[in-house]
C-alpha cells in the first residue's frame, strides 16, 4: 500500500519538480529513463541534475533500477502524487490534505480543504496495479484499449480521466453523484459526501417503527437508478454494489438518499458486455437486501425491459462520447496543446473547452457547474512560438528521420504538467537520439576491421604457432 506523506511537498523546489516532470515525459516511451535523457529534457539552469536525482531517489519519489539493456529512473506513485498535488495547489484548488477516509483495491480517498480553507473536498488517488487487483485487464475495458499496457501509472491516469468525465456528465444530468471539482493526472477532486457506505447499514440502523418502509423505499431508489442509467442515460455502472453506494440523510424529507461513487468502469449500452453488466448490477442489490435486511421484492428489472432505440440513438450522450474518445486518442490531441509554463512555476495545463459537457435542459445550472468544475489556472502561462529557422532541418524522405520521429512521443497532455514547450522537448529528444547514433557509428569505425580468409591476423598467428609446435615436437622426438 502506498502511504501519502505530503510533509516533504513544501520543501521541494522548482528544479525538483522539473526533474520529476522530465522523468514523467521520458516514461512515455521508456520503461526506465536514462539520466542523460532526464538532463536533456530538464535543462536546469546551473548544470546537470545528478544531485537532484539522488535526492529524489532518497525520498522515494523516484526509483533507480538496473534493466537488462540499460539503467535508468522511473516515477513512483509518491512522485506522481507530488506532481498532481503541486499542480492542484498552483490552480488554487487545494490548500491541504487530511486523513484517509477510504481505501479500495484500486484507489485511496482522503479529506482535503480548499485553498481559502472554506470548503472540504474528497480527493481520490487512483492506484492500479495492487496485488489484490492484478486482473484489471479482465475487469476494465479501457485497459485493453490502451497503447501502453505495462505502466500502472499510465492506467491510473486513464482511470482518473474517465471517472472525472463520467462525474461531470452524470452531475449535469442531475444524477446523485458527487460534484466534480478538478482532475490532474491520477487524482480526482470531488465533493465530500456526509454519509455512510451501504455496507455499514444493518437492521438496527433503521428506526424500528418505519424500518420496513425505509428499506423498501431505499431498494426501489437503487433499482430505479440502475434502470434509469441504462434507459435514459444509456450507460451501465458495471460495479453497482454496497461498497460503491453512500447513504446520506435528507433533513428536509427525512429520507435516506443514495449517492453513487466509483465510475471509471462505466460502459455504454451498445457495449458487448452491457447485458451481463446490467444483470450483475441488479443481482448485487437484490442479493444484498435479501441477505442483510431479509427483504425481497417483485420489482426486478431485466435487460429486455430497456427501450430499444434506433441504432443511431442507442449510444451514450454525444458530449460524453467525445470526451472518452479524447482520452483514448490522447496522443493525437496532444499536438494541439502548445502552451508553455513559466520555468519557475510547475503548474497544470487547464482542460480544453472542447471536452466541456453542456446541459441543454438547464443552462443556468450548467453555467454554475462550469464555474466550479473548470477552475481557471492562476499560474503564468506563456505561449512560445518556434520559427522555421530555429527548427532543425529534416529530410522527410530519409528513412532514418522517420525512425527518429516515430520514436519520439508527444510530450504534451491536457491532464499533464509540463515545464517546457512540447516542440522544444521533441527537438531535444531528437538531438539526443541523433547524438547516440553518431557516437555508435564512431565507435564502430574505430574498431579494427574484420578481415576474412587467410589474411586474417588471428588466423595467421594460429598457423604460425601450429608450425612452431610441430617443429618442436619433431626436434624432441629426434633427441630421444
Amino acid at each position: 500500500m502506498v502511504k501519502l506523506d505530503v510533509s516533504l511537498l513544501r520543501y521541494l523546489s522548482g528544479e525538483d519538480f522539473k526533474v520529476l516532470t522530465s522523468v514523467e515525459m521520458g516514461m512515455r516511451n521508456h520503461e526506465l529513463v536514462p539520466g542523460t535523457l532526464v538532463n536533456s529534457i530538464a535543462t536546469l539552469r546551473f548544470g546537470g541534475c545528478g544531485k537532484v536525482l539522488v535526492d529524489l531517489t532518497k525520498h522515494k519519489l523516484l526509483a533507480y533500477e538496473r534493466g537488462k539493456r540499460y539503467d535508468g529512473y522511473r516515477l513512483t506513485y509518491a512522485g506522481y502524487d507530488y506532481l498532481a498535488l503541486n499542480a492542484l495547489t498552483h490552480r488554487e484548488i487545494l490548500g491541504g490534505v487530511g486523513n484517509q477516509i477510504g481505501v479500495g483495491k484500486e484507489s485511496d480517498v482522503f479529506i482535503c480543504e480548499s485553498a481559502d480553507q472554506q470548503y472540504q473536498y474528497a480527493i481520490k488517488f487512483h492506484r492500479l496495479g495492487r496485488v489484490c487487483f492484478r486482473k484489471v485487464s479482465e475487469k476494465r475495458d479501457f485497459y485493453t484499449k490502451s497503447k501502453n499496457k505495462t505502466s500502472w501509472i499510465y492506467l491510473s491516469r486513464i482511470a482518473a480521466q474517465r471517472e472525472y468525465e463520467f462525474l461531470r456528465f452524470m452531475h449535469c444530468k442531475g444524477m446523485p453523484v458527487p460534484k466534480p471539482i478538478d482532475c490532474n493526472r491520477h487524482v480526482v477532486v470531488m465533493e465530500l459526501i456526509d454519509g455512510r457506505i451501504l455496507n455499514h447499514y444493518t437492521l438496527e440502523s433503521f428506526e424500528s417503527e418505519t424500518r420496513d418502509e425505509q428499506i423498501a423505499a431505499l431498494y426501489n431508489k437503487l433499482i430505479g437508478l440502475i434502470f434509469k442509467f441504462a434507459n435514459e442515460l444509456r450507460v451501465i455502472h458495471g460495479d453497482f454494489n454496497e461498497f460503491n453506494i453512500l447513504i446520506k440523510h435528507d433533513p428536509v424529507t427525512n429520507e435516506l438518499e443514495p449517492v453513487i461513487i466509483d465510475l471509471p468502469q462505466m460502459i455504454g449500452v451498445d457495449h458487448e458486455l452491457a447485458p451481463d453488466q446490467f444483470e450483475r448490477d441488479v443481482n448485487c442489490i437484490v442479493e444484498f437486501f435479501n441477505k442483510r435486511f431479509h427483504y425481497e421484492s417483485d420489482y426486478v428489472p431485466k435487460w429486455s425491459d430497456i427501450d430499444e432505440h434506433a441504432k443511431e440513438e442507442n449510444k451514450m450522450d454525444k458530449f460524453l462520447l467525445d470526451a472518452l474518445n479524447a482520452i483514448e486518442d490522447d496522443d493525437d490531441n496532444n499536438k494541439e496543446v502548445k502552451k508553455q509554463i513559466d520555468e519557475h512555476d510547475v503548474i497544470g495545463i487547464k482542460t480544453p473547452s472542447s471536452n466541456t459537457i453542456h446541459n441543454d435542459d438547464d443552462d443556468d445550472d450548467d453555467n454554475d457547474e462550469h464555474d466550479s468544475v473548470d477552475q481557471p489556472n492562476k499560474g503564468s502561462i506563456t505561449t512560445k512560438r518556434i520559427s522555421s529557422e530555429d527548427k532543425p532541418s529534416t529530410d522527410l524522405n530519409d528513412p532514418r528521420e522517420h525512425a527518429i520521429v516515430d520514436e519520439i512521443d508527444d510530450c504534451a497532455s491536457q491532464f499533464t504538467t509540463m515545464t517546457v514547450d512540447p516542440e522544444l522537448a521533441r527537438q531535444r529528444i531528437r538531438a539526443e537520439i541523433i547524438k547516440k547514433e553518431n557516437n555508435k557509428k564512431r565507435r564502430q569505425a574505430a574498431k579494427p576491421k574484420n578481415i576474412k580468409g587467410d589474411a586474417n591476423p588471428v588466423k595467421r598467428k594460429r598457423k604460425v604457432n601450429q608450425y612452431i609446435a610441430c617443429e618442436d615436437e619433431a626436434a624432441y622426438s629426434e633427441c630421444f
